[in-house]
């Protein structure tokens, strides 16, 4: 998925369709584009910079070059008192493992140990800090596509979910009207809704649909029961001979039948027989907080799939203004 972030297909949905604010900044002798985030509080207008997509390599080796390139983005971008920071989200793979491999203690405590040193030498070095906010996954799971999928695949619970579509007449198939892109989009928005997350506005994704199908990027996948309603839903995104999972949604007035499992069976199979060699589910919780993160349910779900979690660098924070970082921090509830 590292590529995806500073994409021209990126650039131009950030650009032209969200009508980010967007520049470009040479960064280690690469040039990224990056955006401004900004929000107005008590009549002042708080800002802050990120780039995502972020390759550092071997940060050890160039050190003083990336000082030099830090103190650039920080003079370069620390303007008023109201500047707070700019994030750095990093793609570099620090992990790379077996998922079933990861689930044992004996290799979150690995993860832990290697990551905090990481954190600790980035923060002496550089002072930089990891992010207050999750802007850019720590991990992702990624599985192959190359071979046919069997059920082999599947944890114990996912068979059992899948069994369960069996039961429930679920069949497959692909979405492509404007209409069922609406309908996916009201679910999603209830869904979110209920899970505080925020959500575009219909005119914003419509515009986004269109564009991405026009360069036929990314397509709709969902679950119909026998009355031919929708049960479950998939949006994924391709990139030559990848498929990215990008939003899913299903309508729990069905039951608990586990179609979200089942859909993304499928969808593998898919994969398989359009000659695709990879499916990334994008984003997942840190290895060493699959149970009490805000997407542990999700990571429960896509750890049912087995391959290999990747786990990345992750998300740096250069600060501008320390005291203004910490009370924004707190205004945010961090």
């Amino acid at each position: 998925m590292s590529w995806f972030y500073q994409s021209h297909l990126r650039n131009h949905i950030n650009k032209n369709i969200y009508k980010k604010p967007t520049f470009s900044v040479d960064f280690l002798w690469k040039t990224y584009q990056w955006v401004v985030k900004q929000q107005r509080r008590l009549w002042k207008t708080f800002r802050w910079y990120m780039i995502h997509g972020v390759t550092i390599e071997n940060y050890t080796a160039y050190s003083a070059d990336l000082h030099i390139f830090l103190k650039q983005l920080k003079r370069d971008h620390s303007l008023s008192w109201w500047d707070i920071l700019f994030q750095i989200g990093c793609v570099d793979i620090i992990d790379e493992t077996a998922t079933q491999v990861i689930k044992t203690q004996e290799h979150k405590e690995k993860i832990i140990q290697q990551r905090t040193l990481i954190e600790s030498d980035l923060h002496q070095r550089y002072d930089l800090r990891p992010s207050w906010r999750e802007h850019m996954p720590n991990a992702t799971i990624v599985l192959d596509t190359t071979t046919q999928p069997t059920k082999r695949i599947l944890s114990e619970s996912g068979k059992r979910y899948v069994n369960k579509w069996a039961k429930a007449w679920l069949h497959f198939v692909e979405l492509t009207t404007k209409q069922d892109w609406i309908n996916y989009r009201e679910t999603r928005y209830t869904l979110s809704y209920d899970k505080w997350f925020s959500i575009m506005p219909q005119e914003t994704f419509l515009e986004l649909m269109h564009f991405l199908k026009h360069e036929k990027k990314w397509t709709l996948f969902a679950a119909l029961n026998d009355k031919k309603e929708i049960v479950s839903w998939a949006v994924y995104l391709f990139y030559g001979k990848q498929m990215i999972y990008l939003y899913g949604a299903t309508d729990r007035s069905y039951g608990a039948i586990g179609a979200q499992y089942r859909l993304t069976f499928e969808i593998l199979k898919r994969a398989h027989e359009h000659n695709r060699t990879s499916l990334d589910l994008l984003w997942v919780a840190p290895v060493w907080q699959e149970h009490d993160h805000h997407l542990s349910w999700v990571t429960r779900f896509k750890q049912a799939f087995d391959w290999k979690t990747i786990s990345y660098l992750w998300n740096y924070d250069i600060v501008f203004n320390t005291l203004l970082y910490k009370t924004f921090k707190i205004m945010k509830g961090k």
